[in-house]
């Protein structure tokens, strides 16, 4: 008997005890679909509070911060205000994303690098497609706009996040994903991203931004 033949009889051998112990015989090809005596319901937040309050405690039990900014125009200052702390070059990468360029960098002593030229003591800002309260996990759609070079090359890294982006589960994300590409081309990249990159390779101890950013943060928006 060759392999698949083999594959094949083990196949029809589980069906069988499948069908005897649901006391089912016959041609099943035609039978009725069974439904659940009632859908099942998941648990849901609330209030939006109670979203971006889970949001906030999944991802800082996982090391990243939530920045309630309020306005986009404070990102810039935000941002410098950590990289000085840090003692980190005052330089953030961008991609095409024309509202994160035209936010005013310039006045909050940052300048503007390309993603072409990160450096691994850079910062850099990206746009979330949406966030899951769930697990404290930000998305990211590669492209133009938002480089995925950026979720990992750089070492602070902040995300610009908008409240009602913040979704309760896992699976209203990919709802959200599949409403926003339905006709038209899917990101070559989808990136969760929760909290800083952490590894426990070496002698089981934590370490922090060994392989991607060691600083990140969610700026949340009005």
């Amino acid at each position: 008997m060759d392999l698949e033949a083999f594959s094949n009889e083990n196949r029809k051998q589980i069906m069988k005890r499948v069908r005897r112990a649901l006391r089912r015989t016959g041609d099943l090809s035609n039978a009725a679909r069974i439904d659940p005596v009632r859908p099942v319901v998941l648990p849901k937040p609330g209030s939006e509070d109670d979203l971006i309050a889970h949001f906030r405690e999944c991802l800082q039990r996982a090391g990243g911060i939530v920045a309630e900014l309020g306005a986009t125009e404070k990102i810039p200052t935000h941002v410098a205000g950590v990289l000085k702390e840090k003692g980190a070059p005052m330089k953030v990468v961008l991609g095409a994303d024309e509202g994160l360029r035209a936010l005013d960098w310039g006045s909050a002593g940052l300048s503007i690098a390309g993603t072409e030229a990160i450096e691994s003591d850079y910062a850099g800002v990206s746009r979330a497609v949406c966030a899951m309260a769930e697990t404290g996990s930000v998305v990211l759609c590669s492209g133009p706009d938002n480089p995925t070079s950026i979720n990992f090359l750089v070492k602070y890294h902040f995300v610009m996040l908008m409240r009602e982006q913040v979704v309760p589960y896992f699976e209203d994300t990919w709802n959200l994903l599949r409403s926003r590409f339905d006709k038209g081309r899917w990101a070559r990249a989808v990136n969760f991203v929760t909290g800083p990159s952490t590894t426990g390779d070496v002698e089981a101890t934590l370490t922090v931004g060994v392989h991607g950013p060691g600083h990140f943060e969610a700026l949340l928006i009005d």
